[in-house]
């Protein structure tokens, strides 16, 4: 995570997707200079990345213009945002002179012709970066060195019990991908970042090795690891060199006849924090299968999705998600088949079903690799639904269907604030990151029962309910409620409520009764 996660507040991508449009549908040079007023006001890092991708999804005509107007609007910004971050240069003596001989083209530039720029960092910090630069040498392997120290305990913790040889090219990316983004955000290396991505395409790299099957396939990985790591040093992309570096000392000593398992289907994607907008590289099991370890249990097909399950860290707020990616779930007990086409801020449900097709395509076709013509003929044979988020796709998991149903699970709060789904009507338990839980226990507890009390004037008669319910007097807290629910009929909170009574005390026609089913 970003050492300073202050710099990402909550921004909906939405409101970068605008400023950017507004921006190139401009038809005039007052427009163009009131939407340009626009992106001053709303400066946040996370729209440079979202230019950035912009750029690197323009076809290939476009990209030289596309270039253009994102260093143009960087470069134009600059005093904005190096006041914004002025957190990042204002570091302690050592830090500072790290970070000065890490990027020393930039702060001798800085320096020597931005006096325009050091005005956002005050006379202080600008100082102090003067005085650094007086006498340094550029030191590329100390730079290299403490950023690699940095990262090692991360991508070994990554890495560490992986045996599936298909995920290690695919972890690979992601670190190489993360790397990037990292160094684009990063004020005093986003132009050599830049220059960097341009010279080899125009596109974040990847290993192009679908598996690890052999130690020439190793060996391969190793060595556009090492071609890619001397690129990134001679471009001084630090950020990236160190990660190639520590990648290789990792790798070097992998025994390759280890791995022989099969983790699940493992996928790489970049895209958007939900929760600063920025952009960032996760891995994520798509194929949720009987085959899949862990994840179905017995005879009758528990389904158990830990808290930590396709939930990713964004490396700069340090927000957890679920990743948002095209999947497939199938439980033979259901005899249904979910997909998740998630349409990710940008599409419709149509242009999502369309988008992810491919790849919802081959994970069939792998799976059906993986099992025996009977089997393969009960899958084919499946319903089949669609969801279009995560969110919709857990639900649906959960229920067994996309269609919400009232019926009585439980809700477990974690101190922490995460959470965990209990249900034992379908047969399965979720875990929830705290955003999840939040949004689950909106949704399940709609009313607040302090407005409840205020408004409605029941309070101690629901408190006297509750209060049984928590000494285990499960009897005198299902008279309480229903004389409760006799008075308030259409209060959705006491009849969840006494459902939950009714299936404690197992009377589960009762449960469905009050629930209205």
């Amino acid at each position: 995570m970003s050492a300073f996660p202050e710099l990402y507040p909550p921004r909906d991508r939405a409101t970068n997707i605008a400023l950017i449009k507004n921006l190139l549908e401009a038809r005039s040079q007052e427009e163009f200079e009131t939407a340009d007023k626009r992106i001053a006001k709303k400066l946040h890092p996370s729209l440079l990345a979202e230019l950035d991708w912009m750029e690197m999804t323009m076809p290939a005509p476009q990209q030289e213009e596309g270039a253009h107007l994102v260093d143009g609007l960087f470069l134009h910004h600059l005093p904005a945002i190096m006041a914004q971050r002025r957190v990042e240069f204002d570091l302690p003596e050592a830090e500072l002179r790290w970070e000065v001989a890490a990027n020393i083209g930039f702060y001798q530039k800085l320096i020597q012709e931005g006096r325009h720029l050091r005005e956002g960092l005050g006379d202080g910090v600008s100082r102090r970066i003067g005085d650094c630069l007086q006498g340094l040498e550029p030191d590329v392997d100390g730079v290299m060195s403490r950023l690699a120290q940095a990262e090692r305990p991360r991508i070994h913790r990554e890495f560490s019990g992986v045996e599936d040889p298909d995920w290690i090219p695919t972890m690979v990316d992601v670190e190489i991908r993360n790397a990037m983004a990292k160094a684009l955000d990063h004020v005093s290396s986003r132009m050599q970042a830049k220059h960097f991505l341009r010279t080899i395409g125009g596109r974040v790299p990847d290993m192009e090795i679908p598996s690890i099957q052999s130690e020439a396939d190793l060996n391969l990985l190793l060595e556009r690891l090492g071609s890619l790591e001397a690129v990134a040093r001679e471009f001084s992309v630090h950020q990236l060199a160190a990660v190639c570096t520590v990648l290789r000392e990792l790798l070097a000593g992998l025994d390759v006849s280890r791995l022989t398992g099969f983790g699940g289907e493992l996928a790489a994607g970049y895209g958007p924090c939900g929760t600063c907008a920025m952009m960032y590289a996760s891995s994520a099991m798509v194929s949720y299968d009987p085959t899949c370890p862990r994840l179905f249990e017995g005879e009758d097909e528990q389904i158990y999705l830990p808290i930590d399950f396709n939930v990713s860290v964004c490396p700069f707020c340090g927000a957890e998600a679920r990743a948002e990616a095209p999947s497939m779930f199938y439980s033979p007990r259901r005899n249904l088949v979910i997909y998740n086409c998630p349409r990710l801020g940008q599409f419709s449900e149509a242009q999502a079903r369309e988008v992810h097709r491919p790849m919802l395509v081959a994970l069939r076709q792998r799976y059906l690799d993986r099992i025996s013509d009977a089997e393969a003929a009960r899958f084919e044979d499946a319903n089949e639904e669609f969801t279009y988020s995560a969110a919709e796709f857990l639900m649906a998991i959960q229920m067994g269907t996309t269609v919400r149903e009232e019926h009585v699970y439980n809700l477990v709060r974690f101190h922490e604030g995460r959470g965990l789904i209990v249900d034992p009507t379908k047969g399965v338990m979720i875990g929830l990151t705290s955003a999840e839980m939040d949004r689950q226990w909106d949704a399940t507890r709609t009313v607040d029962l302090d407005t409840v009390v205020a408004e409605m004037g029941k309070g101690p008669a629901m408190k006297e309910a509750m209060a049984a319910f928590a000494a285990g007097q499960y009897e005198r807290c299902r008279d309480s409620l229903e004389a409760l629910l006799q008075r308030h009929p259409e209060d959705t909170y006491i009849r969840r409520n006494l459902a939950a009574v009714y299936v404690t005390l197992g009377d589960k026609e009762s449960a469905k009764r009050v629930l209205g089913g």
